[in-house]
């Protein structure tokens, strides 16, 4: 067995998943803390717990908003990880807008962006992002003897917006977040179309009108039009049915196959005859254990199609179910790049490809990037694939789409299942990127696209569905220098430098202007090369430039006057 290495990478949700373009993991491993009966190259996990910052060792539940923060829901307080550091947000006494208590376990983000937290005692928290505060929602008592009935376990969000909300033992709530009110399903037992059980451990939206429910005795399908329950309960003797009647955790693939934790197991569902097929412990090289010890509490799909599975005393499996391959990571306490904990909580895939793993022992993330590259070639006989050989530009919006120019043209691709294939934009703009040619792609914070291309400037709103196109006007003398736009880069100020064929220009977004700059031999405050290379934005009101021919240059924005520094006429790098 290798001996492994004591390197901790770090890694930075900052960077995007840019890197996972470039570094994709060949994928199974060979390390002290994992278990397999075939050769694999080594794997390590990342803590992060209260000495990184993290409130709060029990980690429950996990989520990357659309803004690349990570949140994690502990047992005190709610946190956000930005890459470099934790914030917690806990209770604070008399203030209304903290959270109500700090047992945070389910957590959500909405088609509005809007941040959700569930707590103990049904209080459903809404996090403004501008003033940090919350808003708080309770629910009303399903017994108000036992206020941990309402304790919330679960959350999702239906087709239509609406939310759902699974308690530890008050049934299953609707919130309408317009009408501000809570309206409960519970277990009814002289009625079969009623709810199986009043213990939510799992909600799963399906569809237009479909809501998985995992409880503690059953798993139920909910049809929100008709407002009625189809259960689903393990039956003795009959091999098709639930492996166990508690179900822990709810899943769907990106086959679109429905995934099943129950305590006993992984089943999958088979729509065809609404039956179940025993995935786990029937594969592998753990089934001589008994049954109990595959109790799956938590499912995430990674980016090769592989079930990262937790479970209640196997640590985690990671399944390939296509291969009938398994695999456990456990924790060891003499290797700090193995698991912190084996009690798991949940699991989560971020958009880098990263795998994050709530636990007992903090929160643990696996890199699939720091392994080894893989080559994706230009496929002439493929039109979805990649365009040509000489790759200039590539950038990843906030969909997880690559926004790649090469030689031969432009495509926006994506990533399945380590497949690089053509992702599906609007068609105006798809028509422009085939229109025009050259140029490069740069994703601002809010999503937006911005294209530069050999006919002016094109910003393609993703949330508005808008794009807005400025082109050169001799008579303006506030329009673009020139049609051709070489390379973007977005300032921390707001504003858009750009590189043209000849010159800058630089755009003020909110007045809809341009400022143009240009070679100036005669001015020793002016412009020295008309080829600027690199842009620099050093936060402190200088935007460096490196140029060919004319040095380092940096720009004052207070004075608009350049300085350069001639240590060497052409700048490669900034």
């Amino acid at each position: 067995m290798l001996k492994p290495s004591h390197v901790i990478y770090p890694f930075s949700l900052r960077q995007g998943k840019l890197f996972y373009f470039i570094w994709i993991i060949g994928f199974f491993s060979c390390l002290l803390c994992t278990h397999f009966g075939f050769a694999q190259p080594k794997v390590k996990f990342k803590r992060y717990s209260l000495e990184e910052g993290l409130s709060q060792s029990y980690v429950f539940c996990m989520l990357q908003d659309s803004r690349g923060l990570m949140w994690f829901g502990t047992e005190d307080g709610l946190n956000k990880f930005d890459g470099y550091r934790f914030t917690a947000y806990r209770n604070v006494p008399a203030d209304t807008t903290s959270l109500s208590y700090n047992n945070i376990r389910a957590i959500l983000e909405d088609r509005n962006k809007n941040l959700w937290a569930g707590s103990f005692y049904g209080v459903l928290h809404r996090f403004d992002r501008k003033t940090e505060t919350f808003q708080r929602f309770q629910m009303p008592a399903s017994n108000p003897n036992d206020l941990t009935n309402d304790n919330i376990w679960a959350l999702a969000e239906d087709a239509q917006n609406g939310l759902w909300v699974g308690t530890f033992r008050g049934g299953l709530n609707h919130f309408d977040p317009q009408k501000r009110k809570f309206f409960r399903y519970q277990h009814v037992p002289e009625n079969g179309n009623s709810l199986s059980d009043n213990g939510i451990n799992a909600l799963l939206p399906v569809g237009a009108d479909a809501l998985w429910v995992g409880t503690t005795n059953g798993l139920n399908l909910f049809n929100t039009k008709t407002k009625k329950f189809k259960r689903f309960f393990q039956v003795p003797g009959n091999p098709q049915s639930l492996s166990s009647n508690n179900i822990n955790a709810l899943y769907q693939d990106r086959s679109g196959n429905i995934w099943v934790g129950t305590s006993r197991g992984l089943d999958r569902y088979n729509p065809q005859n609404g039956s179940f097929d025993h995935v786990l412990p029937m594969i592998g090289e753990l089934t001589s254990s008994s049954a109990e010890g595959y109790g799956i509490v938590a499912i995430r799909e990674d980016s090769f199609g592989k079930l990262w599975l937790g479970t209640s005393n196997q640590c985690v499996l990671l399944l390939d179910a296509e291969q009938k391959q398994l695999r456990q990571f456990t924790y060891s306490p003499a290797e700090p790049t193995c698991l912190s904990s084996c009690s798991i909580y949940a699991i989560y895939a971020d958009l880098e490809g990263g795998i994050w793993i709530g636990t007992r022992g903090g929160v643990n993330r696996y890199d699939p990037r720091l392994h080894q590259f893989r080559h994706y070639a230009e496929e002439q006989a493929n039109p979805r694939g990649l365009p040509g050989k000489s790759i200039r530009n590539i950038a990843e919006d906030h969909q997880g789409v690559f926004w790649v120019t090469t030689s031969n043209g432009r495509r926006p691709l994506e990533l399945n299942k380590g497949t690089l294939t053509k992702a599906e934009v609007d068609p105006t703009l798809w028509e422009l990127l085939v229109e025009q040619n050259g140029g490069s792609f740069v994703v601002g914070q809010q999503g937006d696209l911005w294209i530069g291309s050999k006919e002016g400037l094109i910003v393609w709103n993703h949330n508005k569905g808008s794009i807005q196109r400025y082109r050169h006007n001799p008579a303006d003398s506030l329009s673009i220098g020139n049609d051709e736009i070489q390379k973007i880069h977005l300032a921390k100020d707001g504003t858009v430098w750009l590189k043209l064929a000849n010159g800058i220009s630089v755009f003020y977004p909110k007045q809809k202007k341009f400022e143009n700059y240009f070679l100036q031999p005669n001015q020793p405050k002016g412009l020295g090369a008309n080829n600027v290379n690199h842009f620099l934005d050093d936060g402190k009101g200088k935007m460096w430039l490196g140029t060919r021919g004319g040095g380092l240059v940096h720009f004052d924005r207070k004075t608009k006057l350049f300085f350069t520094i001639k240590t060497n006429p052409t700048i490669r790098f900034l």
